[in-house]
């Protein structure tokens, strides 16, 4: 039993029964029971049904807690119980007791709900027996009362529940179909029930006839039922017509895209595409497989987008659609800042490769890059041998999809090694640089010191010959004779590396022999008288006072001598940049050798000239050569004539 704080319902079963066809059991009404300030205290459940076993007897000492048979179950709900009663549904009123036991006093409250549905309900009352008030409960399903200490506020008979049923029943359920494929809509049919107590013959009437065609959605039907005693009822009910086609996309391209330049993603805003359904009201959206929105750049390679299609009836459609972006965009070489020039450092005058100074470097944002090169046939020139002169190499650079860009490099081999014979005199005084005297011993002879190189080698012209070895720093020349051709002293050196150059001296070789016996020789006096003189003591020292070898002037006579080389040559323009014309005044006829020579000692222009007039001018073109200091050289039976030129960049 409940504390006193506890009020025990307990259902006094009072009714009047008819028997009818069985209806629908779903109706009820609970009672929630609350006192003032305290809260929930209990629920009990009435309802209504129509399957066999309902039985109509009731115990008068049934409480709350002892409902617990075919017809009641007692549940624990929170810290009190749950009843329920199950009454037959075919009745035309129906009353049932609330008793109340064992409570305090106080203000309590009862709550009816639940019974919206009980649609066979024409009334539900309830009955106050204390106070004699009845309430409908349909109209307000709130009812307060108190408990005081006069015992009749309490006890078996204190609360009446009357049901009182309607005269006519309908029932009309709701309708649920699927649309005609390919339609928005189906043609329906439909049928409701009737019931009335009072006549056999019930009359059916639709607000839309049943076979009818109903749009996707939902439509009202009121079904109107009359019986031959003139009651009246509606019920109206639902045609439910599902959108069972899903929607259908037209034809969704893929699309490829290159990349944009100088990033490895591509731009591209893709097009809603289309779709069709029977319905209408379409939304389509789409989401990419990497989560960025459908206008981001898209990366490299594959995105796919899933556009998603949904009716108004929630039917989905899914397509799929490719985005390629690929990379059309080639490796960016980035050049070596080059010397102009490099010397050799290796053997036969070339140059090797020590480090990757020569290797350009690459850009691709994109995808891995391989870079090769036409000497090596790999990504460094480390170990590759240039020999003298220009080498066009070749960089390739090729990314992963086979984007490829090159970039020429030139690398321009220069030996600075140039070959030098200095000027001397073959006494300190009294003689002219690079002459050599016929007829005074001490004079008879040239020596040459040459620093330049690691090996030497000397040669000279067919008049004159070399004392002792041709291949030290030293060298040292005779005149053995008298000749008319020109009198030549070579020199080519040659570096640790191999490299080499040459220089070439005129020798001017002069008889000064005279007397009767050619045992005297001639001299110039400082006053420029000519004179014959003996050799001896005297000459020496008079050749410190002034005197000089030979003779006074050009027009003096010299008998067997080589004369002095008068020929002026001049070059025009000078600098140049490659085209210039040689002019050579007052040369004597004949045959001449004109030769140009680099600042390495090559001769790059070697031609034999024909000399018709006393002033000739030659035009040449050293454009395919490179910037530097050319000598230009001109031998004819004078002797040999020198001038230089610039050639600028």
């Amino acid at each position: 039993m409940k504390t006193l704080n506890t009020l025990f319902v307990v259902l006094l079963l009072i009714f009047s029964l008819e028997s009818h066809a069985q209806y629908d059991w779903s109706n009820m009404v609970r009672i929630n029971y609350s006192k003032a300030n305290a809260g929930y205290i209990d629920d009990i459940v009435i309802r209504f049904g129509n399957y066999d076993g309902i039985t109509t007897t009731e115990n008068a000492y049934w409480d709350v807690r002892s409902l617990n048979s075919q017809n009641f179950i007692a549940s624990l709900k929170g810290t009190a119980s749950l009843a329920i009663q199950t009454r037959p549904l075919n009745f035309n009123s129906d009353t049932v007791g609330l008793r109340i036991v064992s409570a305090t006093t106080g203000n309590f409250q009862l709550f009816f709900n639940e019974f919206e549905n009980f649609k066979y309900a024409k009334d539900i009352l309830i009955w106050d027996l204390y106070t004699n008030t009845q309430q409908s409960i349909l109209q307000d399903p709130n009812y307060e009362f108190a408990i005081t200490i006069d015992p009749a506020s309490q006890g078996y008979n204190r609360f009446k529940m009357i049901f009182i049923a309607e005269q006519l029943f309908v029932t009309a359920s709701n309708v649920v179909v699927n649309n005609l494929p390919g339609i928005a809509g189906a043609n329906v049919n439909y049928s409701g029930s009737a019931y009335s107590k009072c006549s056999p013959n019930v009359h059916l009437s639709y607000s839309i006839p049943s076979g009818s065609y109903f749009p996707i959605g939902t439509t009202n039907v009121q079904l109107t039922v009359t019986d031959d005693c003139g009651n009246t009822m509606t019920s109206d009910f639902s045609v439910i017509v599902n959108d069972a086609d899903a929607p259908v996309f037209g034809n969704v391209t893929d699309v490829t895209i290159q990349n944009d330049p100088g990033q490895c993603t591509g731009s591209f805003i893709p097009a809603i595409p289309t779709a069709s359904d029977n319905s209408g009201g379409l939304i389509i959206t789409g989401i990419r497989n990497d989560n960025a929105s459908l206008n981001a750049p898209y990366p490299k390679g594959i995105t796919l987008i899933t556009w998603k299609a949904v009716d108004a009836s929630g039917n989905t459609s899914t397509t799929t659609q490719k985005i390629t972006v690929v990379d059309a965009e080639a490796p960016l070489i980035n050049p070596v800042n080059m010397q102009v020039d490099y010397e050799p450092n290796f053997e036969n005058c070339a140059y090797k490769v020590q480090d990757n100074a020569f290797d350009p470097g690459y850009i691709d944002v994109c995808s891995p890059v391989t870079i090769t090169n036409n000497i090596t046939n790999t990504n460094s020139l480390v170990g590759a041998v240039f020999p003298l002169g220009k080498s066009t190499i070749i960089w390739t650079a090729t990314d992963e999809v086979g984007n490829s860009s090159t970039w020429s490099q030139d690398i321009n081999i220069v030996s600075r090694l140039s070959a030098m014979i200095p000027d001397v005199k073959a006494i300190a005084s009294g003689a002219d640089e690079n002459t050599i005297y016929i007829g005074y011993n001490p004079a008879s002879s040239l020596t040459y010191n040459s620093n330049t190189a690691a090996t030497y080698k000397w040669s000279v012209s067919s008049n004159l010959s070399i004392a002792g070895a041709d291949n030290l720093a030293t060298v040292k020349i005779t005149a053995p004779n008298v000749s008319t051709n020109p009198y030549m002293l070579n020199l080519i050196v040659t570096n640790q590396f191999g490299c080499s150059a040459s220089v070439a001296k005129s020798i001017k070789v002069v008889d000064i022999r005279c007397g009767t016996k050619n045992d005297k020789v001639q001299v110039c006096s400082p006053q420029r008288v000519q004179q014959c003189a003996a050799v001896n003591t005297s000459l020496a020292t008079n050749l410190t006072k002034g005197y000089k070898l030979g003779y006074c002037n050009s027009t003096a006579k010299r008998q067997s001598v080589s004369e002095e080389i008068k020929t002026v040559i001049a070059a025009y323009p000078n600098p140049t940049t490659g085209f210039f014309v040689l002019t050579l005044n007052d040369i004597k006829t004949g045959v001449a050798e004109l030769q140009v020579i680099d600042m390495m000692g090559r001769v790059v222009v070697n031609k034999k000239l024909n000399i018709t007039q006393r002033k000739e001018q030659l035009s040449i073109d050293l454009s395919n050569r490179s910037a530097g200091v050319y000598t230009i050289r001109v031998s004819t039976q004078d002797g040999m004539q020198l001038t230089k030129v610039v050639m600028a960049q």
